[in-house]
């Protein structure tokens, strides 16, 4: 489908990680009529009919739909419920007002935690249904897998497309409890270095994950909504696999941490075991991730060093 730039696309959790780097991305490429939301104080997407008077004021044409209840492992598996009525409820509330106020083209960011437990690696997108989620995020995963299949279901009448995206990483993530893998990590290297004290990791280390930094991850997103015609959901992500393990080591190297003293919490839940994207599909699109992880890491660590010497 050929975009219009000149036309509405609204872009909905905007003021979130990777939402903040695909509204930067949207700007930079010169869409002149971008309709932005960030938060309840805008429009309650739970709200059938705050969405619906929504979309009746502003006939967006495009829509992108970013936000989403999400968080680490721990945030997962404790808040499961709210994760799955949550992320239902607003998506099938922006979906159905889409269809029935014509929306040309409808993005959904959706997860690499949609792929089963015991996938093979790499994912291929055919793979998606092959077996169950992991059960620590299964509540998010299911929700972002009936929304992809509302979405499929509104074709020819709406276009549409889901992204999975993989761990995506950079400045400007969520670096409190409820934060993912490399943001935990760093937060907590620099509480041991001002106490002294050893590095906990959750898990055994072992499990592997597939980390993408922020602005490739929305450059990608951009692309695909701009320029994808295939069948299906479409990876975003990188193509290698790391340990968590190891990712902690070059955490601590770059923070000159002593990564000896790194102790693993058994007790915590590993997660999926391994996660790799197979991203050939983006690739035919001209898409591939640039940043590479040690270079990723030292620009997300010093941004974060530089908010703690502000706060």
């Amino acid at each position: 489908m050929l975009i219009d730039k000149s036309l509405p696309i609204c872009i909905t959790g905007c003021g979130g990680f990777i939402g903040s780097y695909v509204l930067d991305e949207l700007f930079d490429r010169g869409y002149k009529h971008i309709i932005p939301l960030n938060g309840r104080h805008q429009v309650d997407l739970m709200d059938q009919n705050q969405v619906e008077q929504f979309f009746s004021e502003c006939k967006p044409v495009y829509f992108l739909s970013l936000a989403a209840k999400c968080g680490g492992i721990t945030s997962n598996a404790g808040k499961s419920v709210d994760y799955f009525i949550e992320n239902t409820i607003q998506g099938i509330n922006v979906l159905r007002a889409s269809y029935n106020h014509g929306v040309k083209r409808f993005l959904l960011l959706s997860t690499i935690c949609a792929y089963p437990s015991e996938c093979q690696t790499p994912f291929l997108e055919s793979d998606m249904w092959n077996g169950r989620e992991e059960v620590t995020n299964r509540a998010y995963s299911v929700a972002k897998k009936g929304l992809q299949t509302l979405l499929e279901s509104m074709k020819p009448k709406m276009d549409g497309l889901t992204i999975l995206l993989g761990n995506s990483f950079g400045p400007r993530d969520n670096f409190n409890k409820d934060g993912h893998i490399i943001p935990q990590i760093i937060m907590r290297v620099q509480e041991c270095l001002r106490n002294n004290t050893d590095l906990v990791v959750f898990g055994d280390g072992t499990p592997t994950r597939t980390f993408t930094y922020a602005e490739d991850s929305a450059c990608g997103i951009v692309d695909m909504f701009e320029n994808y015609d295939g069948e299906g959901p479409v990876n975003i992500g990188s193509d290698y696999e790391i340990s968590i393990k190891d990712t902690a080591h070059i955490i601590c190297d770059i923070m000159g941490y002593d990564k000896s003293r790194i102790k693993y919490d058994t007790s915590k839940p590993n997660g999926q075991m391994r996660r790799k994207l197979c991203i050939d599909k983006a690739k035919l699109y001209g898409w591939q991730p640039k940043v590479d992880l040690d270079t990723g890491l030292k620009n997300t660590i010093n941004w974060y060093l530089g908010t703690q010497c502000k706060s």
